[in-house]
Order: C-alpha cells, then structure tokens, then sequence
C-alpha cells in the first residue's frame, strides 16, 4: 500500500564513492515491519562479513542456513535484488540490440561481398596475365584472399572505436525514450568485438 513518510534525512556513501542510481528509503525496524504488514518477516537479508573471511564460504553457510526458501546473492549480482527492473532491462536490450545488429549484419555482409566482387572483377586482365605467366588458380585465389584479408582486418579493426561510442550513444539514448533504467550501465567487452571482426573476415573469405 501507499504510505505518507517525511524525509528526515538523505545518506550518502562515505569516501569517495558515487551512487548513479539509489531508489531505497530507510525506515526503523517498527515503521518498516508496521508498513510490510509483518513485523516478524522480511523478504530481503544483507549480510556483512569480517574481515579475512571467505566470500565464498560464508556465502555456502548462509545458503545451508536460509534453504531453498531464499536466494544467496553476492557480488554484482547483489544489484538483481536492489534494483529489480534491471533484469527486464536486460532482456529488453538483448532483443532490441539483437534485432538492430542483426540488419546492421545482413545489410553489411551484402555491401561487403558486393564490394569485394567488383574489386575482383575489375582486376579481371590482371588475374589473365598471372594465368598467362603460369600462375595456377589456387595462387591467384590465395592472392586476392592474401590481399582482400589485409585491408578487411585494418578496416574491421578500425571500426571497434566508433562502435563502442555508438553503442555507448545508444544506450543513452534508450534510457532518455524511457526503454532502459536511469542507472543502467553499459561497458565495453571482450567477445562483441571478436565476433564483429571474425564476422567481416568470414564474409570477405568467402567473398
């Protein structure tokens, strides 16, 4: 239900640490059980630990004690609990960016390959000459594939900068239209570039 509360006071993390994002409201055991309507129960635990424990072992002992009843969360993956739009969020990006990159794919692997032909074919009396020279089909395959592979990789390399910024762009743009939380963040990986440029090297070969 809906409460009427007065802000007595905000909390700021100490040091030099920046909060993005923080939607919780503190309140005393009291206020807080009388307004959950359960004053014996909670639905959410944070648990500190000492220092020199084990993360991963106190996180096992937690877990045999709370049973299947509750769910152990640590690290990153405590944000699921604290902010819980961020899992629709994700999956909503997934399928946008999915959809999206999946044109952006097609639309470049047909300009590539038709790129590449044209290159191959203006080079048609070049191509003639090495035949005439004796240069055996597979030489003058692996030549243009020695050649088509060189300029494709500096050019796919090339692009990954403006490809983060532009994925950076988007997702700004998509927490302003209101499709991604305020504080959801996106950071540069590893496997989004690798797949990019192992895509346009294929797409080249084959060309």
């Amino acid at each position: 239900g809906d409460v009427d509360v007065t802000v007595s006071g905000v909390a700021g993390p100490s040091g030099d640490q920046v909060l993005s994002q923080q939607s919780s409201i503190f309140f005393s055991e009291e206020a807080a059980g009388s307004f959950y309507g359960a004053s014996d129960r909670a639905d959410l635990l944070a648990v500190s630990i000492g220092d020199g424990a084990n993360l991963q072992d106190v996180a096992a002992q937690v877990d045999r004690v709370v049973g299947a009843d509750a769910v152990v969360l640590t690290g990153q993956d405590r944000g699921k609990a604290e902010f819980l739009d961020s899992a629709d969020a994700s999956l909503r990006l997934i399928a946008i960016s999915g959809s999206m990159g999946g044109i952006a794919l097609f639309v470049a692997a047909l300009v590539l390959a038709g790129m590449i032909t044209l290159f191959v074919q203006q080079r048609q009396r070049e191509i003639a000459l090495l035949r005439a020279i004796g240069g055996l089909p597979r030489q003058v395959r692996r030549l243009l594939a020695r050649e088509t592979l060189m300029v494709t990789l500096f050019g796919a390399l090339v692009g990954i900068w403006p490809g983060f910024w532009l994925g950076e762009l988007l997702a700004s743009a998509m927490r302003d239209k209101g499709l991604l939380p305020g504080g959801f963040e996106t950071g540069p990986g590893v496997w989004p570039p690798v797949a990019a440029v192992a895509t346009v090297l294929l797409v080249s070969q084959v060309a």
